[in-house]
């Protein structure tokens, strides 16, 4: 009990840095709102009336509906119905906007707060961390890489990783809760169909231990079985088939996902652009992952098993990503689909580093994290959307605006100061961060056992 004024303190924290700057809604984050509108306005699953609000959709029997795994979508659901009854009336265009916001504080920025606690948690238990220092830490890994624009941007990325990490935490390092971590790991999948591939790795872990495998996979999978039941519920509602993904019945603007889902053979081209390219290279805009990913191999702080899964989970992941016929993301920051595998990297790469417990290599991971903080918060305060026809969005469009003062008016400074946009802004969210940073060390240090 004497962690939870710690605990909400930092989650508060996060989710105000992560928010700061918070972007305008896409065509991805639409199309998650289809099923939200729709279902608390109209009381149905039919994007009809703002279906032009975005290419990213299903055409079935004459309708349009998203064509997203819902799970993002249904965690909205309630708080923009209080918001809806509170307002009343015909909606509004406000109302559309506050969707968005909604959508980003539930289904983004808390994921990511809970996301950075994790990675504190996993820091203290390797004991080689002062609970100060796990919070610089945490708050540099978790804003070191282009997750940080995933947390500010109604996508459903963060919150798939963070509900896989927390199920990855009760079932293999807790080994304890199998029926709760089973129901979080079928929710990471309805949130995001990919992981399929990192929850199989959870079960594959439980399944190489010897100790009650049996049982503890019936628990696990006995857990997801509510998660079952809504994605079929889900299928059926839409398309009217219980296995038929509303992927399969998509527009004619995303006509390669009909064919195996748009998945190809491993594409040499996203390779190199996945990995180090300017363009969406997680090397590039994570550049502390050039340092964590090593330690996986040779300092991992746990079973040697786990390593090994880890490992191949994140090559897997990585290779299918680079599969589909979309492996860009469209208009983000850096590799969003892997974002899930990058956080899992994240998450036991630091304990890994904690491990280690080398004063070059923390150095190291200090200069790295803060260059891929300044990279990805250039991108948050200006624009976190880039054009996919933009192969050099950094040095084309982030560091140019930032130049001539074309900063990102979706911000808090602008909508609750009434502040212009301006430069300054970034020396704001600077002391913020730094300040919680010192903040919350000295809770954390009055807290600590």
């Amino acid at each position: 009990m004497r962690r939870w004024p710690f605990i909400a303190a930092f989650l508060v924290a996060c989710t105000l840095l992560v928010l700061f700057f918070h972007q305008e809604a896409s065509g991805n984050g639409r199309s998650r709102l289809l099923t939200v509108w729709g279902l608390v306005e109209d009381h149905t699953y039919r994007g009809d009336r703002w279906h032009t609000l975005t290419f990213d959709k299903s055409y079935v029997a004459g309708h349009f509906y998203s064509d997203k795994a819902p799970l993002a979508s249904y965690v909205l659901i309630p708080f923009y119905w209080l918001w809806r009854t509170v307002e009343g009336g015909a909606q509004t265009p406000r109302d559309l906007e506050t969707a968005h916001h909604l959508g980003e504080l539930v289904a983004s920025a808390i994921p990511f707060s809970i996301f950075a606690l994790l990675i504190y948690f996993r820091l203290r238990r390797t004991s080689a961390l002062s609970p100060s220092e796990a919070v610089w830490w945490s708050l540099l890994a978790a804003f070191g890489t282009s997750i940080f624009n995933y947390g500010n941007s109604y996508f459903s990325h963060v919150l798939a990783g963070t509900l896989f990490l927390a199920s990855y935490l009760l079932a293999v390092e807790r080994e304890r809760h199998f029926a709760w971590a089973g129901l979080l790991g079928g929710c990471a999948v309805l949130t995001e169909y990919p992981l399929i591939i990192l929850v199989g790795g959870i079960l594959l872990l439980i399944a190489l231990d010897p100790n009650q495998r049996k049982q503890r996979l019936l628990a696990y999978c006995a857990g997801a079985l509510p998660a079952a039941a809504l994605f079929f519920f889900h299928n059926r509602m839409i398309t009217g088939h219980v296995w038929q993904l509303p992927y399969a019945m998509v527009v004619d603007s995303w006509k390669p996902m009909k064919t195996n889902f748009g998945m190809r053979l491993p594409n040499a081209w996203a390779v190199w652009h996945l990995s180090f390219s300017p363009y969406r290279g997680a090397f590039f805009y994570g550049p502390l992952l050039a340092l964590l990913f090593p330690l996986l191999f040779f300092r991992f702080d746990g079973p040697n098993r786990r390593r090994w899964v880890i490992i191949g989970l994140c090559v897997i992941y990585y290779l299918f990503d680079c599969s589909y016929f979309r492996w860009d993301g469209g208009w983000c920051t850096g590799p969003r689909h892997l974002a899930p595998a990058l956080m899992l990297c994240i998450y036991e790469g630091t304990a890994a580093l904690a491990r280690a417990r080398s004063p070059r290599l923390t150095r190291a991971f200090l200069a790295l994290a803060a260059c891929g903080v300044a990279i990805n918060l250039a991108f948050a305060s200006t624009n976190a959307l880039p054009s996919t026809a933009d192969f050099d969005p950094l040095f084309n469009t982030a560091l140019p605006h930032l130049w001539s003062h074309q900063m990102n008016p979706h911000n808090l400074a602008t909508e609750w100061a009434g502040l212009n946009p301006h430069p300054y802004s970034l020396i704001l969210w600077a002391t913020m961060f730094v300040y919680f940073a010192l903040q919350l060390g000295w809770l954390a240090e009055r807290r600590a056992p």
